[in-house]
């Protein structure tokens, strides 16, 4: 055998081999992606998952509704009004006076371009005047 054939001999080995490996890894990447299988697989796992997921939300919806109730509470809303006017006694700076004309402006100018818009895609468009309706003068036969 010549030196040729037996590197070309080797290189055919090596690609039998390489793709020998990429099957393989093709065939563990499908496995590893197929939920199915390792729901079979793996149960406990699966479980102790859903478990957490169910134990997050049941957290998060217990959470929002602790803090809406006590938001609503008489007495903590009279803590939170002493605790604002405390801020506003100690620092009055802090407290907005001359901004509140520009936001009634801005909102009084929001209201009047929205109820244009909807009048105008109610309408089609802005409201014409009708021009008068000019009856031509008789003519004279002489």
């Amino acid at each position: 055998m010549s030196k040729v054939e037996g590197l070309a001999h080797e290189i055919h080995d090596v690609r039998k081999d390489l793709g020998d490996l990429l099957g393989e890894l093709q065939r563990r990447r499908r496995e590893a992606t197929d939920i199915k299988l390792q729901a079979r697989r793996h149960p406990r796992a699966v479980g102790v998952a859903a478990a957490l997921v169910l134990g997050a939300i049941t957290l998060l919806v217990g959470r929002k509704v602790r803090r809406r109730r006590e938001l609503r509470d008489p007495v903590a809303r009279r803590r939170r009004l002493r605790a604002a006017f405390s801020r506003m006694a100690d620092d009055p700076e802090r407290v907005r006076v001359n901004g509140t004309a520009r936001h009634l402006a801005t909102a009084a100018g929001t209201a009047f371009l929205t109820s244009l818009a909807r009048r105008i895609a109610s309408e089609g468009a802005l409201p014409r005047r009708r021009a008068p309706i000019v009856t031509p003068e008789p003519t004279r036969v002489r």
